[in-house]
């Protein structure tokens, strides 16, 4: 259910009614509502009094906030990682990125979403990168952050109309990191998540999103 949240399958403020959940997950009631009260503790579900539970809205505003936040946060975590990660740290970011750079943006069986093998590498390579940081609790905060602006994400891959390198983008925050240059992969990380603000931004005053 995270990943249909996260891929934008489920969309943004859209009714998340139990039964339709249970059928489409199958799973028993119980679990899945278990699973919609975690997501509403990471804010990715909310629930409201006699309406139940939806999808998080999304907005033009939570949206620079989450990236704001998320940038300030990872620059910190960023400088940890480099000068503490090991070799099996550079070995597991290496393997991230050489699966994320396998595996095709868009369904092969759908064009119009995302493939959820990418999603869930793409989020894998980011959580690998900041991972040598030998520190839980700040991982943690980070983990939360990275997942809601990879709603994002989605939404920029589903509606930008603007061409993306994304691969690229990846491999170059992946040898800053190898080649422990802090300064650097701060600054990549820094216009990654700026790219997909700036796209997102277009996609609300577009009108292709409702908030």
């Amino acid at each position: 259910m995270r990943d249909s949240i996260l891929s934008c399958e489920l969309k943004p403020n859209a009714r998340l009614r139990l039964e339709e959940l249970r059928d489409q997950f199958q799973l028993g009631i119980s679990p899945i509502r278990e699973a919609l009260m975690r997501l509403e503790m990471d804010d990715l579900v909310r629930l409201e009094r006699n309406k139940g539970f939806s999808v998080a809205r999304v907005s033009p505003g939570h949206l620079k906030d989450s990236i704001a936040i998320r940038s300030e946060v990872e620059k910190f975590i960023l400088r940890w990682a480099i000068e503490r990660g090991d070799v099996t740290w550079e070995a597991n970011l290496i393997s991230a990125f050489h699966l994320l750079s396998r595996q095709q943006k868009y369904s092969p069986d759908n064009p119009s979403k995302i493939n959820p093998d990418w999603n869930r590498v793409h989020r894998y390579f980011h959580l690998t990168l900041v991972s040598g940081c030998n520190a839980p609790s700040m991982f943690k905060i980070y983990s939360q952050l990275e997942a809601q602006t990879e709603r994002y994400v989605a939404l920029a891959i589903l509606y930008s109309k603007q061409p993306r390198d994304d691969n690229s983008e990846h491999k170059a925050l992946m040898d800053a990191a190898l080649e422990r240059n802090v300064e650097l992969v701060q600054e990549l990380s820094e216009k990654h998540t700026q790219a997909t603000e700036a796209r997102v931004l277009e996609v609300f005053e577009s009108g292709l999103i409702d908030y």
